[in-house]
């Protein structure tokens, strides 16, 4: 499957492993993960006996690098999800949130997403001093940018029967923490295979409060006009507006409007 259009560089997807073959660019390794990678965070982690080998999804980092990339402290990834589900759950990521950066005065660094092909969710969580936990499905067209403020752990879930391809735009050093999901058996609630309407969200008995709701891409200062171009081009050809994602605690007004509800 040829990504060219979409990626804004030349690069072929391989359908049936979910390999990504970058042409002109220098080679990069991927990260794997795979079922047994996954088990704290399954809905059902005795479904994937004697699967755990079976991969789940690959994570391409600092793509297309140059140096002036470089120099704007950010990076390109593609993450790709295997059509393959665990029981019943559809795939999924493991599920994050991001640490504070050094430098941003206590806020954690926001992220930049955009779903290049195949059928998927972002699914979103945020919690509350006093332990409250609300839930957000992020229904994200395709080539649509998606930004996720800097206090919202997400994931990302296959609907479809194909590879599901996301490209997202972040800060280049380590960021993530795992730990929130991992300790919990993953997010707030599971995604269930439910026939031809979408999937069933089924609450983790883990967060018995937990509450869940739609929200939307909203429009970005200054980079509307861009929407639905190629994230890598925009972080290539117009970096100077990806401030944002460096320097969070300046922009908090943005990211309080970048998801609205239906």
């Amino acid at each position: 499957m040829d990504l060219t259009e979409k990626l804004g560089f030349k690069a072929e997807l391989n359908p049936d492993t979910g390999e990504i073959t970058f042409i002109g660019l220098s080679p990069v390794q991927p990260l794997e993960r795979h079922l047994a990678d996954l088990r704290p965070v399954l809905a059902e982690p005795d479904e994937i006996n004697g699967h755990g080998s079976q991969l789940v999804h690959r994570i391409y980092r600092f793509i297309g690098d140059t140096p002036e990339i470089v120099d704007t402290a950010l990076r390109f990834d593609l993450t790709v999800v295997m059509p393959y589900p665990f029981g019943r759950e559809l795939p999924k990521t493991t599920g994050h949130r991001h640490l504070p950066l050094p430098w941003a005065s206590g806020v954690s660094s926001p992220d930049f997403y955009q779903r290049i092909s195949g059928k998927g969710i972002i699914l979103g969580q945020k919690e509350t001093v006093d332990g409250r936990v609300t839930a957000y499905q992020i229904d994200a067209e395709e080539m649509n940018h998606v930004l996720l403020p800097p206090w919202m752990g997400h994931l990302v879930i296959n609907t479809g029967e194909e590879p599901l391809v996301f490209a997202n735009i972040c800060v280049r050093i380590e960021h993530t923490d795992y730990a929130p999901y991992l300790n919990r058996r993953g997010a707030a609630f599971y995604g269930l295979k439910n026939g031809s309407t979408g999937p069933e969200f089924v609450k983790n008995p883990a967060y018995p409060n937990a509450g869940l709701e739609n929200l939307r891409p909203d429009k970005i200062p200054t980079l509307d006009r861009f929407n639905g171009a190629p994230l890598y081009r925009v972080l290539a050809d117009h970096h100077d507006l990806l401030r944002f994602l460096v320097r969070p605690h300046h922009f908090l007004d943005w990211f309080q409007r970048s998801l609205k509800k239906p």
